[in-house]
């Protein structure tokens, strides 16, 4: 799928995707918004934090690296999306979940 083959690019949002397949934003947001039950925002987001845990459990990269690989440039909006979206922060999560 687009969004996971392009989750380090930090422009990977709504605009590009509609760019990409060339359709309009707002009908491309409605559309997945009815398949799916979920914002494409929302789903970039979650797909992001899936990665992050992922990442965080199987290696040893900084945070830093971390958002390089999930496309997210700044370290602390990592922390706080990280920490909405799974009750804990990076570190917490990785200290119960690392299996490198």
């Amino acid at each position: 799928m687009h969004i996971r083959s392009h989750l380090s690019d930090p422009e990977l949002g709504r605009t590009s995707i509609a760019e990409e397949i060339h359709m309009n934003l707002d009908y491309l947001s409605h559309i997945f918004s009815t398949k799916t039950g979920a914002s494409l925002s929302s789903y970039i987001m979650d797909e992001r934090m899936a990665a992050a845990k992922r990442l965080l459990a199987t290696t040893s990269f900084s945070p830093q690296q971390i958002c390089d690989q999930i496309g997210i440039e700044n370290v602390s909006y990592f922390y706080r999306q990280f920490k909405k979206s799974s009750g804990v922060t990076p570190q917490q999560y990785r200290e119960k979940h690392f299996h490198g």
